[in-house]
Formats: C-alpha cells, sequence, structure tokens
C-alpha cells in the first residue's frame, strides 16, 4: 500500500480512512481563540535583551469564521467589537491586552522575570472577554518554553521565530555572535557517493549560495561523517541531521542525538521520511520526538502532548495528500513537503 491505499490491480478497494476532518459550517459566526509564545524556546539572557529578534510576547489569533473551528464557541457580536485578553500562568498574569477580532499574530509583550529557566513548558491559560452586552468569555490554552542556558554536552541552540516561521541561530563555525534568522537553502545530499568523496564540495556549496546540509544516511563510518561536518562547520555550513531509516529505534536514536547535539552548527533534527506512505505506526513520530526533546534538553517525557521543546526542532516530511496529519505532525515542530526536479523546474524563473 501507498498512503494506506491498495495499488495492485488485484487487491480490492478500501477506503484509506485517516482524512483531515473539515470543520462542520454554521449559519452564525464562532470565535476560535489561540495564543503562543513569539519565541520557542526563550533563555536566560532573552529576560533582559534588546536584541530585536528576542521579543518577549505572546500571539493572539481571534479569526471569526462561519464554521466550528477547533476550540471554537458561538460569538453574538461582530460589529465594532474587541476582546479584553489575559495570558496567565498558575493564576498569574502575564500579560494583557486589548485585541481586536479577526486579528492574527497580534503581540501582547510580557516580562520573563518573573519565571525561572526549567525544561519542562510553563502552561499558558489564555482568556478572552468580548466587549459587549451581555459579555462573553472565551478560552484557549498553550505552552511556553524558558529553557536554562545550554549544559556543555549541547553546543548551539535553534530558536522559532513564530511571529515570521524564521528559524533563529548564531553563526554555523560555532565562533560565537547573535542569533539571527537562516534561511536554509539547501536539498538531500548523498553522502558516500558525494560527501563523504571530496570535502572540497562543501567550500563549493557554501560559494555558491547554500546554507545548509542534509546529509542522507546511512554513513560509511563515524570517521567519515565526523569529518564531513568538521569541514561543514569551518565553512560556516547549517546541519539538518537526519535519522529517518532509524527513527523508530530508541537505543539509535538515543546514540545518535548524544553524538550529534554537541555539534555548534546543528541546525535541526529530521526524523521520518514520508511516514505516512509507509503508513508507520501512528504514534511512531510523537515517541521520536519525545526521546529526541529528551536528549536535548527538553522534558523528561511527553514533550509532544505538553508543548515542550529542546534546544533544536525537530522536522520531517509527509507525502500523502490527505491520510492521518494530524497523528504523523504530532512529532514534529516543522512539517515539509517534498519538492522533486520537475516541480522545481516548472517553477523556474529564467
Amino acid at each position: 500500500t501507498r498512503c494506506n491505499k491498495n495499488y495492485m490491480s488485484t487487491s480490492p478497494i478500501v477506503p484509506p480512512g485517516g482524512q483531515f476532518p473539515v470543520p462542520p459550517s454554521s449559519a452564525t459566526p464562532f470565535l476560535s481563540l489561540r495564543c503562543a509564545p513569539a519565541i520557542r524556546p526563550y533563555l536566560p539572557a532573552d529576560v533582559d535583551s534588546r536584541d530585536e529578534f528576542a521579543v518577549n510576547a505572546i500571539l493572539i489569533d481571534t479569526p471569526v469564521r462561519f464554521a466550528q473551528l477547533p476550540n471554537s464557541a458561538p460569538i453574538t457580536s461582530t460589529s465594532g467589537s474587541s476582546l479584553r485578553v489575559t495570558v496567565a500562568i498558575d493564576g498569574r498574569t502575564l500579560a494583557s491586552g486589548i485585541v481586536p477580532l479577526n486579528a492574527t499574530k497580534h503581540a501582547l509583550s510580557f516580562s520573563l522575570k518573573s519565571l525561572k529557566p526549567q525544561a519542562s513548558p510553563y502552561n499558558l491559560s489564555c482568556t478572552a472577554t468580548l466587549d459587549s452586552s451581555p459579555a462573553q468569555t472565551f478560552h484557549a490554552s498553550g505552552a511556553l518554553t524558558f529553557l536554562p542556558d545550554p549544559p556543555a554536552g549541547i553546543g548551539s541552540v535553534t530558536k522559532m521565530d513564530l511571529r515570521t516561521g524564521a528559524l533563529l541561530a548564531r553563526p554555523a563555525n560555532g565562533k560565537g555572535g547573535d542569533f539571527a534568522p537562516v534561511f536554509p537553502i539547501g536539498f538531500y545530499t548523498q553522502f558516500d557517493s558525494y560527501l563523504a568523496k571530496n570535502l572540497s564540495v562543501l567550500n563549493e556549496l557554501k560559494a555558491q549560495g547554500f546554507t545548509i546540509v542534509h546529509p542522507v544516511p546511512t554513513f560509511s563510518s563515524p570517521d567519515a561523517l565526523k569529518a564531513v561536518l568538521d569541514r561543514m562547520q569551518e565553512v560556516g555550513l547549517y546541519l539538518m541531521y537526519d535519522m529517518r531509516g532509524t527513527y523508530m529505534n530508541g537505543t539509535s536514536v538515543t546514540a545518535q542525538v548524544n553524538d550529534i547535539k554537541s555539534r555548534p552548527n546543528l541546525l535541526l533534527w529530521y526524523t521520518a521520511d514520508e511516514p505516512d506512505g509507509t503508513s508507520d505506526p501512528l504514534s511512531a513520530t510523537a515517541d521520536s520526538y519525545d526521546l529526541i526533546t529528551s536528549l536535548d534538553g527538553g522534558p523528561s517525557s511527553s514533550a509532544a502532548k505538553t508543548g515542550g521543546i529542546g534546544y533544536h526542532p525537530v522536522s520531517l516530511v509527509l507525502n500523502c495528500e490527505n491520510f492521518e496529519f494530524t497523528a504523523y505532525t504530532s512529532g514534529a515542530d516543522i512539517v515539509m513537503q517534498v519538492w522533486t526536479l520537475d516541480q522545481v523546474a516548472k517553477y523556474r524563473i529564467d
């Protein structure tokens, strides 16, 4: 099967199931309140930082739709109305402000000074009161990660800027510097037949404007992998570390994460390669996410359910148009799609 569909002419036609649910439409409007931190994760240096990318804010979404979106409730008035939003942690107000209806990523500033760094995420409780008569109240939850400074065994930190979707990292050469956006330009790169055969290829990729290298396993030897990763760091290329063939093997994942996480040019982890296409167990990506995050400075368990994150995001790529999207993406911070050469040619600008 592929995407849980039978493709042999001799096989019966069986609906694959697992389709993304379509929210039921409604004749009356619904409000779906959402809240999330602008940055994941925050670090102790962000408490007093004036860096333009250290934004201490909670982002509020207030879409009003004629459909019953997840965590939505009927709204009685939408004309000229606004919401009084309060964000709290353990009953203490963290941020508050007026947010218009149909806002996207409306920022409410807050201070990290009242929080202590910890591996487990803080639970956000978000409440919005509609300025109407009678008043209406809406609720949402979220997670805020404020990690301690990375220990000696972890060589870098990658932040996610949820305002723009950008990744923020220090320079890949390991010589220090400020966090700045990384525009990841790269491709699946064969290891034994390409990278390991000639290390100067990496110098060439850097000169051509590539910023990231994604070596495809398997790797011929630990020494060959070390030589490639050392050269990548030397020339300033970020690493997207791939565990596609072993991400369901906890022993192997543990060994690989512990070996790689000290790299200063590690940008992100990559686990499953089209797991929906091969119908991997539905819990596989989340189980792998929990293990990787626990080894990479995050919570010791259930990170996928609690919104916890480690010092580097976890990514994967899907294949199917519509098969168990929610289950497989529960094990990733970043979900990607594959572009084949014919698609690149189609959209090429000469």
